[in-house]
Formats: structure tokens, C-alpha cells, sequence
């Protein structure tokens, strides 16, 4: 991870979570929704994600994966801009 930042990466979503499961699935889905993507900042785009993984997946307090959403993290800046937003520059030049 902090290699990704020195090399110039703007932020690094960290987890251990396996992503080969159910949960890594819905971690993915969660990630390129259309809700977490509306977000203006990675830091509310990763909140979009933990919030979304908690009230689905990870909902099930009986479950051996409720409280994964927790393992979710954002390292980096937290203000900046998601890059995989899809939103169009206003005149681009």
C-alpha cells in the first residue's frame, strides 16, 4: 500500500477481506455502484462503500461476516476527487 502512494497513487482502498466470497463480491458491486460513484470525495465514496456492505452483506449479526464492512479502509487523501467517477469535464480544452 504504501508503495502504491509513493509511487503517486492519490489513495489506496486497503482490506483483508477475501475477495473470492460473497463478501468480496458485494465489496466489488459496492465499490462501482451508481450511489458510490455520485460521492465528491474518496473519503465519501469509501463511507458509500462500508455503509453498503453493513446494510447488505454484512447485516446478519449472527453471521460470521457481519462486521467485515469494518475491514474496509482508505489510505491517502481523503478529500480527493474519485478518478472512476465517470463525470465529464466541464470545457475540456
Amino acid at each position: 500500500m504504501q508503495e502504491f502512494l509513493h509511487q503517486g497513487a492519490t489513495a489506496v482502498v486497503a482490506t483483508a477481506l477475501p475477495i473470492y466470497d460473497s463478501v468480496g463480491e458485494a465489496l466489488g458491486k459496492a465499490m462501482f455502484s451508481e450511489d458510490t460513484l455520485s460521492r465528491p470525495t474518496l473519503g465519501d465514496w469509501i463511507v458509500a462503500v462500508r455503509r453498503q456492505l453493513a446494510r447488505g452483506e454484512c447485516a446478519d449479526s449472527r453471521s460470521t461476516k457481519w462486521g467485515a464492512w469494518a475491514m474496509v479502509h482508505l489510505h491517502g487523501n481523503a478529500f480527493a476527487a474519485p478518478s472512476l467517477s465517470g463525470r465529464k469535464e466541464e470545457n475540456p480544452s
